[in-house]
């Protein structure tokens, strides 16, 4: 499928004018505000896309709400649009996925229901013979007409006509008829933060009388597919799949790379599953995940196969479980092709204008961790005829970077010989000769203490050591939250005058301000200039504590 066609089936431009936009906004996603470069939302997206300047919205819809939104390119189509919301005369149309049944097939639910805060009149609970809501004791703010879809045991389907200008008021009046959006915690204490994720609320049309056609103007989406199958008890994965990419679509229309995250187990919906792209490979990858997804395997895999077009998916499985004569549970790891057949040569991934080997049969990574995709870009732009020494450096992507900006000389230090042959294969897929570059199967700390018995020094050293790892040689484990100050100081006593040391730890609970006192702390007396403390890429950044990295200059 073409970039182009990808786009339009994602974010879909339902309408456009001199004085409008509308689009089709995912759940997941923040309207945002475009007075706010930085607010990471749906109308910052559209301004990086190049789809207008000024974009003004005039419906609002919360993060996890989704459909129709109306964006206004000047003041005066805004306050037109804004005025007819609070006056009633704009209708709008949502399919509400609602927790419980609704009796009847059709019910109204006028003004005067629906209260802001949904509370409900505890001397009269039931329905009339009309089947009109007459429950809550504070006033709404327009007319609902609830048309009952589909129905289980637990959950409704709903078309709601409504002319409520808020999804606020629309939820409270929901609540005065005895049903609940889903995803909708206002007055349940009991429910779990989080919940919001599971919100099922889709604007599918807006009709207005447009000021310049003079004449009423409909605007209108489809209904999420997934919604009938949430109804049914299903998982409705593809909401969430399908906003990640969205997130993500300057990385798919980039040319630049052709390997990315495609969604990430924390914050982005989907508890336990990550996924990755290198070029025609997705490799999904899941930790201990729930029985109920376990079940989507296939049907995860054929989606990504019809958006994206690859043309092999891996799935790899890994957690805990019992086994029989064990009493504590005991690691495991599955791979399995969910699309394709099995690869029996490396696939070739791009980043910026270098190359890189992946291998599906890799174990856990495949050969590059695509969070350090700007990183190992900022190592290329500092290694211009410098010294650089890469520590940890698995199959060397810092190095070749460094190599290819124009590193005079790179070291490359790993316990594992099988990754630096990797690293050398790397090299000489990008024709760069390993003459001058070396590749050294060695403990970290004891290169580091041979080096300064050598006199060595370097200009650059790349540290993005394990959280955990065992000594073999020394038989001393290594914890990074114990010892990277004592790592980052036997680097520094490698290190040129003006030296530049960058940093970086994936664990979790480590948080920026302790990785830069741990620097500070192993620079000692010779004193730091912290250079950057850089951000992650738009991939990973729904995932703040994923990765934190930092850039110091060290003084002489």
């Amino acid at each position: 499928m073409a970039i182009s066609s990808l786009r339009k089936s994602l974010l879909p431009i339902l309408f456009e004018d001199s004085e409008l936009l509308a689009v089709c906004k995912p759940p997941g996603i923040d309207l945002g505000d475009s007075t706010s470069a930085k607010s990471g939302g749906l109308i910052e997206l559209l301004q990086k896309l190049d789809m207008g300047k000024v974009l003004l919205p005039t419906n609002r819809l919360s993060r996890y709400e989704s459909g129709v939104v109306l964006l206004a390119k000047n003041r005066a189509m805004a306050e037109h649009l804004r005025k007819g919301m609070r006056a009633g005369s704009v209708d709008l149309e949502y399919v509400v996925v609602s927790m419980g049944r609704m009796a009847t097939a059709r019910m109204v639910i006028d003004s005067k229901h629906g209260g802001s805060r949904g509370k409900r009149d505890v001397g009269n609970r039931r329905q009339n013979k009309t089947s009109r809501a007459t429950t809550s004791r504070a006033a709404g703010d327009g007319r609902t007409t609830l048309q009952k879809v589909k129905s289980s045991k637990r959950m409704t389907l709903l078309r709601c006509r409504t002319t409520v200008s808020t999804t606020h008021a629309l939820r409270a009046q929901l609540r005065s008829a005895g049903l609940r959006a889903a995803g909708d915690a206002v007055g349940q204490t009991h429910v779990r933060r989080g919940k919001s994720e599971q919100t099922c609320m889709h604007l599918v049309s807006v009709s207005f009388h447009h000021p310049i056609v003079k004449k009423k103007t409909s605007i209108g989406c489809g209904v999420p597919n997934s919604y009938a199958d949430i109804v049914d008890g299903g998982f409705g994965f593809e909401r969430m799949l399908e906003t990640a990419l969205v997130r993500r679509i300057p990385l798919l229309e980039s040319s630049e790379t052709n390997a990315y995250r495609l969604i990430g187990q924390h914050g982005e919906g989907v508890k336990g599953v990550e996924a990755q792209r290198y070029d025609s490979l997705v490799m999904i990858q899941s930790v201990n995940p729930s029985p109920q997804l376990d079940e989507s395997w296939h049907s995860i895999a054929r989606w990504y196969k019809r958006k994206l077009g690859v043309e092999t998916i891996y799935l790899k499985k890994t957690g805990r479980r019992m086994e029989e004569g064990n009493k504590t549970p005991t690691p495991y790891e599955q791979t399995q092709i969910l699309v394709g057949k099995a690869l029996t040569k490396p696939i070739v991934m791009r980043e910026y204008d270098l190359q890189y080997l992946i291998k599906a049969d890799g174990g856990q990574s495949v050969g590059l961790f695509l969070d350090h995709r700007e990183n190992r870009h900022r190592i290329r732009q500092l290694s211009q005829g410098k010294k650089v020494l890469n520590l940890f450096a698995y199959t060397c992507g810092f190095s070749v970077a460094a190599a290819r900006g124009g590193a005079s000389e790179t070291v490359s230090v790993d316990l594992s010989t099988k990754s630096l042959d990797w690293g050398r294969e790397n090299f000489e897929l990008n024709s760069i000769p390993t003459e001058g570059h070396e590749f050294v199967t060695s403990d970290t700390f004891e290169y580091l203490k041979w080096a300064k018995r050598q006199d060595l020094s370097f200009d650059v050293i790349i540290l993005d050591p394990p959280t955990f790892s065992h000594g073999r040689k020394s038989k001393q484990d290594f914890s990074v939250t114990r010892d990277l100050h004592d790592l980052v100081r036997h680097a520094s006593e490698v290190l040129c005058d003006k030296g530049v040391i960058f940093v970086s730890s994936n664990y979790r609970k480590f948080t920026a301000r302790e990785i830069k006192n741990h620097v500070k702390r192993g620079c000692g007396s010779r004193g730091m200039r912290v250079m950057s403390q850089p951000g992650l890429p738009v991939d990973f950044a729904k995932d703040a504590d994923h990765c934190k990295s930092i850039i110091v200059k060290l003084d002489p």
